[in-house]
């Protein structure tokens, strides 16, 4: 398992997310191609559900785009993140909820082998 990195939801569908990040490397793997490369590595996201972060959900998905953000003075990029979680899971029902209602739901991901 790598470490974890954090990033910023900027945009949320029941099929996926894309997560704006500080960096595109994971533990000297890049986030996206690492995951082409080797299909058997899938990401897992933890969303916190507003201030308490005791509450989290944990939902897998695999990165389908990813880009620099060249909106931002900062070198960050937006990562596309399509679920492996039926849009139809309780999981997903509870953050499209969530995710109306909080624009700035952090979530934390990391690669886990499989």
């Amino acid at each position: 398992m790598g470490s974890p990195i954090t990033g910023q939801i900027k945009d949320f569908s029941p099929i996926g997310v894309a997560l704006t990040v500080a960096t595109i490397y994971i533990d000297g793997r890049h986030l996206f191609n690492g995951c082409h490369d080797n299909p058997d590595i899938v990401l897992e996201l933890e969303f916190e559900l507003g201030d308490r972060a005791e509450k989290i959900i944990t939902v897998q998905g695999f990165p389908v785009w990813y880009d620099r953000n060249l909106d931002s003075e900062k070198k960050l990029f937006t990562v596309g993140i399509e679920f492996l979680t039926s849009a139809k899971s309780q999981a997903i029902e509870i953050l499209s909820r969530m995710a109306c209602k909080d624009e700035n739901m952090l979530a934390t991901l990391w690669k886990k082998l499989f």
